[in-house]
């Protein structure tokens, strides 16, 4: 994953989770693990579609799944999964995000590798996690250069930047509208100072 910008980190702030909550769909911890256990009858029930497998084998696997797994997953839910769960973040993760699918149904089971390493299809993701108060922008079609972080200032696998503080560093950014709401928000803007 050469040559990919750093991550933009921002504080969140209520007009940022106002902004994102009513642009971007939410993929919240319980969402995601939930929809990556259901992976191989995901790609069963593709398969019955295209007529690769039949009805029988695909009912088969979601039965013993039920079974080993106390739930009650239909053939609806896999091939229909915006419509199966019910979004709550409280103490959870959240990503907002415009290809939900793309992002479940990747190939990585932890969410900070399916935001890196997302398909190309996802134009935007960004990672909340409530318990940091730190919004991390995985993904977005602005890119601007930005202070890049050292793992002590910021424990990633990835590379990161501040997402406000001006640098060298190509980096995945907010639009500006919202780091202007974040400076005013945070009491970022010093009297007599411009964004």
């Amino acid at each position: 994953m050469e040559n990919v910008p750093a991550i933009g980190l921002y504080p969140m702030t209520p007009g940022v989770v106002e902004w994102l909550s009513e642009t971007f769909w939410c993929i919240d911890e319980g969402m995601f693990n939930h929809f990556r256990s259901l992976e191989p009858l995901f790609r069963l029930a593709q398969a019955m579609e295209v007529g690769e497998t039949n009805q029988f084998v695909v009912d088969a696997a979601i039965t013993r799944f039920n079974r080993q797994h106390n739930k009650a997953v239909t053939v609806a839910d896999l091939l229909n999964p915006d419509g199966s769960y019910v979004f709550s973040d409280i103490g959870e993760w959240v990503v907002y995000t415009d290809q939900p699918k793309d992002i479940i149904r990747g190939s990585y089971n932890r969410i900070d590798y399916a935001l890196y390493g997302a398909a190309a299809s996802v134009r935007w993701a960004a990672l909340w996690n409530p318990s940091d108060n730190v919004l991390a922008v995985h993904r977005s079609h602005i890119v601007a250069d930005r202070s890049g972080l050292t793992a002590a200032e910021f424990p990633s696998e990835f590379p990161t930047a501040d997402g406000l503080q001006k640098g060298n560093l190509p980096t995945f950014a907010l639009p500006p509208q919202m780091e202007g709401v974040i400076r005013q928000e945070t009491g970022f803007i010093k009297a007599g100072t411009s964004c």
